[in-house]
């Protein structure tokens, strides 16, 4: 018979199995055009080009469209007032800018970013710096850019469970093999499957787990006890690293050691770790803060040179008016030459060409100062700065200074950070440069049962083994394993390759620090150049300023002494006198300026310029919270706020000799005769 039925049989198994391979065939090849075909496949041949565009412009797009603030949106034209007097100014000190700029510095911006083309802010605002940079850092998840909640989730307690029903019938072909069923007939099984697992890494580096697991069976075959039947175990177990990978010390720095591929995971993933690159983002980020900073004195004290010009060139039109005045009521006398009238009123067009563009230069530095400080454009009314500039002496205490400044720079701090971070990446690179030796420890409590929690005896047995879970927790069928597990690559070439690749990190940090040492020095040694350099100039100027008075009174003098019209003097030694006069003015104001910006390059340089404004961080408060507690990890990733404080004395603790210049000598109108 057998050799009857075979024969005919195979054929027809082959077209079965030829079809079934075809079909199945035909769905891969389906499912996998499908999954490589790109993302806008209907451009092809199955819609138009613009139906395909406009597909995937609401694709793109779907998402609700970010609208700029209303207050941006709403802004005026501005219109610059006609004049000097129409416009109402708002006087504002040092640290009233300061302040309002820091109030509204959650993006920081820098001096070279307005007006330029490549502006950071438009072309690349991920790399600028902002009040949120220090939050993401904190919740960063990433490799080697984990803050500390990251690094503390690795100790996490890890539940898993899961829960699977079966089903299988099978032709047994061996009546011994089936559990008593006979030869030719099915044996059906029904299985359900329940676990759960809890798992807990350890500062140790070790991992305890426990685990319960519950199977369900229900079988045809004749020679079982039960026809159905539960058993299970509850399993505890503990696995210690005693070499690679053990102790508190490895796993503050790299985390729990981890079965993962080598190299994946490195030995930068531990808490301080963690916390090294929360303090050097903090660091980053005071750093750009005092760029600010000195960034908006800078633009304060550039407004302050401006409204002065403004008043010189108006003094400098007033003198010209002046002098044109006196030549206009001359004209016509003797020796009244039409040339002296022309050059008269040439030099008030020039002066008054002069105003406009002072004017102009006003609203110029004004816009400059209210886009770093992000305030609004307001052309009615005018920032107005009501602070002078620094004149007097300041003569600061070399040794003191480059003392603060090694041991405050933000960028000497930042580098000793990474010489600790490298420095405790190679001691874990060291501890993994070992054997893997892991003791190993479990006991489990079994159980079985007809029922999972039924009445203890139950019928075919004089035993009680009518609940599982009664067995399970009477703990008389109980198991253990207690032994080691060792692991070693031989060479040892990766283990090695880490150390030797982590001691040239840490050489080239301690190399870079000391190459930043030496440039702090630098920078402070020019610093103090510059600063005794602008105040001999600042002085300079000044014997400058008196000088060009002198010449303008003497100019004047002559000029007056021809009242009885005989003849006129060329204009031209006035003018040039005024003229002379404006500018030498005008560079002073100049001087001055530099000379402050100056003692707040010293203070810039030793690393003491927020705390010299009053500057501190803290965490932004919540709305409608109280205090700052943070009552969940998450409130923790709040954004950073600044706060400035009362002004604090220049320099610091840095002793001072101030020497006073004398008082400015005033440019009074020309006296007229």
């Amino acid at each position: 018979m057998r050799g009857e039925i075979i024969p005919r049989l195979r054929p027809r198994g082959r077209w079965r199995a030829f079809v079934a391979c075809l079909a199945m065939w035909g769905m891969l090849h389906q499912q996998g055009c499908r999954y490589l075909r790109p993302a806008n496949y209907w451009e092809s041949e199955y819609l138009p080009q613009s139906v395909a565009s406009t597909l995937d412009d609401e694709f793109l797009y779907a998402q609700e469209e970010v609208l700029a603030p209303s207050s941006v949106l709403m802004a005026q034209e501005p219109i610059c007032p006609a004049s000097y007097e129409e416009t109402t100014f708002r006087e504002m000190t040092l640290q009233d800018v300061i302040f309002e700029a820091l109030s509204h510095a959650q993006v920081i911006r820098q001096n070279g970013d307005f007006l330029s083309p490549g502006n950071p802010l438009l072309r690349s605002p991920e790399s600028v710096a902002s009040i949120y940079d220090q939050a993401i850092q904190e919740s960063g998840v990433l490799f080697g850019q984990r803050g500390v909640h990251a690094a503390l989730s690795e100790f996490d307690t890890q539940f898993t469970t899961r829960m699977l029903w079966g089903n299988s019938s099978q032709i047994q072909n061996n009546q011994f093999t089936s559990g008593g069923v006979p030869a030719g007939l099915p044996l059906v099984e029904d299985t359900t499957q329940f676990q759960a697992v809890l798992q807990k890494s350890l500062e140790s580096g070790g991992q305890i787990g426990l685990s319960h697991n519950i199977n369900y069976s229900s079988s045809n075959a004749p020679g079982r006890l039960f026809p159905s039947v539960y058993d299970g175990n509850v399993r505890v177990e503990f696995r210690q690293p005693l070499l690679a990978g053990a102790g508190e010390e490895y796993t503050a720095i790299a985390g729990p050691i981890s079965e993962n591929i080598q190299g994946v995971t490195g030995v930068q993933q531990g808490l301080l770790i963690a916390r090294i690159n929360n303090d050097q983002s903090l660091l980053d980020f005071e750093l750009a803060v005092a760029e600010f900073i000195r960034e908006v004195e800078n633009h304060y004290w550039q407004l302050y040179v401006a409204y002065e010009s403004y008043e010189l060139r108006q003094l400098s039109l007033l003198q010209a008016q002046q002098i044109f005045d006196l030549v206009k009521d001359r004209k016509g006398s003797p020796g009244g030459d039409l040339s002296y009238y022309v050059e008269a009123q040439e030099g008030v067009l020039q002066a008054e060409a002069a105003v406009e563009e002072a004017w102009d230069g006003i609203f110029t530095a004004e816009i400059a100062l209210r886009n770093i400080m992000s305030v609004m454009v307001d052309a009615n009314v005018l920032i107005r700065p009501l602070d002078r500039p620094v004149v007097a002496e300041i003569d600061p205490n070399w040794d003191l200074s480059l003392g603060i400044a090694m041991s405050s720079r933000p960028e000497l701090r930042k580098q000793k950070l990474a010489i600790k971070s490298a420095q405790l990446q190679l001691k874990a690179a060291e501890n993994l440069n070992r054997p893997r030796l892991d003791f190993l420890l479990s006991g489990q409590s079994n159980a079985f049962g007809d029922d999972l929690m039924g009445a203890r005896h139950t019928d075919g047995t004089n035993r009680p083994l009518g609940s599982a879970y009664h067995r399970l927790f009477n703990g008389t069928e109980n198991g253990w394993n207690i032994g080691a597990e060792y692991s070693q690559p031989l060479g040892m070439r990766f283990a090695q390759t880490q150390v030797k690749n982590q001691e040239l990190k840490l050489t080239k940090a301690i190399r870079t620090l000391e190459a930043q040492e030496m440039d702090v020095l630098h920078q402070l040694t020019q610093a103090f150049n510059d600063l005794d350099r602008q105040y001999k100039a600042m002085r300079k100027q000044a014997a400058i300023v008196e000088n060009a008075q002198q010449r303008l009174v003497a100019a004047e003098e002559e000029y007056n002494s021809n009242r009885d019209g005989r003849a006129y003097l060329s204009l031209d030694g006035i003018n040039r006198a005024r003229q002379m006069l404006t500018d030498a003015e005008t560079d002073f104001l100049r001087r001055q300026v530099e000379y402050s910006l100056g003692t707040t390059q010293v203070e810039y340089r030793t690393g003491q310029l927020l705390q010299l404004r009053g500057v501190m961080f803290g965490r932004a408060p919540q709305p409608g919270a109280g205090s700052p507690t943070l009552h969940s990890p998450m409130d923790a990733f709040i954004p950073l706020s600044l706060s400035p404080l009362p002004a604090a004395t220049p320099l610091g603790e840095v002793p001072l000799e101030t020497e006073t210049l004398p008082p400015e000598s005033p440019t009074a109108p020309m006296t007229t005769p």
